[in-house]
């Protein structure tokens, strides 16, 4: 490990977030020493889709596994804060647009504060005025109720945090196989 780091290819982070904001950066802890650190960053700037399906399916073929699967309920979300101060009445724009933005938080903290996901957000109308970086909240919106993200949010939220699920993390059978 510390030869790639002396050759560039690897690179000692004392803040890996630092680093974080290039487009593909993996993160791996030194299997040497505690889970606290130290951290490595290897950048790759570029992604090779057509080079890397082939690789999935291999293992799905050779080896019967996944390479990208998820382990049981969300651990993270991320939540709508408003870009600028919004007015009572107002329909929220799109994603990347002028009205809000999105930051990553603990899934279980969104939901049992009744945070607006971000995916939920465009065509919301607001029932109130919301200062600049203010969460929203489901409480704050009229949410079109027919659009098809909102119902599978609430199916989402349903499996992994009603009370009935809260003890068992794994995916059920039923959404794995939907």
């Amino acid at each position: 490990m510390e030869d790639a780091v002396a050759r560039g290819v690897l690179s000692v982070a004392e803040d890996p977030l630092l680093l974080c904001d290039a487009a593909n950066v993996d993160v791996i802890l030194d299997a040497t020493n505690d889970v606290d650190g130290p951290f490595y960053v290897f950048y790759t700037p570029y992604h090779l889709p057509h080079l890397q399906v082939l690789s999935t399916i291999s293992r799905g073929a050779l080896f019967g596994d996944a390479t990208v699967t998820p382990l049981g309920k969300p651990v993270a979300d991320v939540l709508t804060l408003g870009k600028r101060d919004l007015k009572a009445g107002q329909t929220l724009d799109c994603m990347g647009g002028f009205d809000y933005y999105g930051q990553i938080d603990n899934a279980e903290v969104i939901y049992h504060e009744q945070l607006l996901p971000v995916a939920l957000a465009q065509g919301c109308r607001l029932k109130r005025d919301i200062a600049k970086d203010q969460p929203l909240t489901y409480r704050d919106v009229e949410i079109p109720e027919d659009r098809l993200c909102v119902r599978l949010r609430a199916e989402q939220n349903e499996w992994f945090f009603s009370a009935s699920n809260l003890g068992d993390t794994r995916i059920p059978v039923r959404a794995a196989c939907a």
